[in-house]
């Protein structure tokens, strides 16, 4: 028996041939419903995790530029929305305190410069 529902996703009425149809089956709205509700949920992890991820690609890039053991102002990495507290792990080699992400890392100089790892 056909019934007549509302697609919650276009807000449109639709016949339904059986009873479980939730979205239009003529139109995409079931599809295009769940790649809404994939992005929102994607986006919430991402948030929870972005200030480590993006920790670690702004080392990234600035290693790419600069290079190992090359002086830098830590302002540079600051502006560019870097937190200086979050790591992963912090590990001493030789006399260097290294601040570590994943790939990644940085050490502080005396004359309050950085220079970055890659591990």
């Amino acid at each position: 028996m056909k019934k007549t529902k509302l697609c919650p996703f276009c807000k449109e009425f639709f016949f339904d041939t059986h009873g479980n149809s939730i979205y239009c089956p003529d139109k995409n709205c079931g599809n295009d419903a769940r790649k809404i509700r994939s992005k929102k949920r994607y986006a919430t992890i991402s948030q929870e995790a972005d200030p480590f991820w993006l920790n670690e690609k702004i080392l990234r890039e600035h290693y790419k530029i600069y290079g190992p053991q090359t002086e830098i102002d830590p302002g540079e990495l600051a502006s560019e929305g870097f937190e200086f507290n979050l790591n992963s792990e912090i590990r001493k080699v030789n006399d260097d305190v290294i601040y570590c992400m994943r790939k990644f890392g940085f050490s502080f100089l005396k004359n309050k410069k950085l220079i970055l790892w890659k591990l």
